[in-house]
């Protein structure tokens, strides 16, 4: 019986780890409400579930892209926030240069709404590895 009980609970954590949750805005249309970490984690009208969007069965991470637009007068920075399926910098930024004064910061992780601040975090990465220890232990 414990070992039938040990096997839900790996199920539904693993049901879990299936249905991620990021940040989902681009500043250029909602503004300063996307920009501001505090703003963004302060409303609760961002939050998406990835699987419920189209194709959400591919989405396996969250994305935030801060890009350096160059115009006369300066630079404007754009945020872009979204679910992500083609991964090339899992739990790290990566900067990109156009130009001389612009350029593309692209930010993945893996975790829920890890896309809302600047630190990335790998909790997934770690809830996998004592998810398997837990199965190890059982068997």
């Amino acid at each position: 019986m414990d070992n039938m009980l040990w096997i839900t609970a790996f199920f539904l954590l693993f049901s879990g780890v299936m249905s991620l949750q990021c940040y989902v805005c681009n500043s250029l249309h909602i503004g300063e409400d996307c920009t501001s970490t505090d703003k963004l984690m302060a409303s609760d009208k961002f939050g998406v579930n990835c699987a419920e969007l189209p194709g959400g069965e591919r989405y396996t991470y969250c994305r935030k892209m801060v890009h350096e637009i160059p115009h006369e007068g300066g630079v404007e920075i754009r945020v872009v926030r979204q679910c992500g399926y083609i991964n090339t910098t899992m739990n790290i930024c990566q900067k990109t240069g156009m130009h001389k004064d612009g350029g593309q910061l692209v930010c993945s992780c893996n975790t829920d709404n890890c896309n809302g601040s600047s630190r990335l975090h790998s909790g997934k990465t770690i809830f996998s590895l004592l998810t398997l220890a837990a199965v190890v232990y059982l068997i």
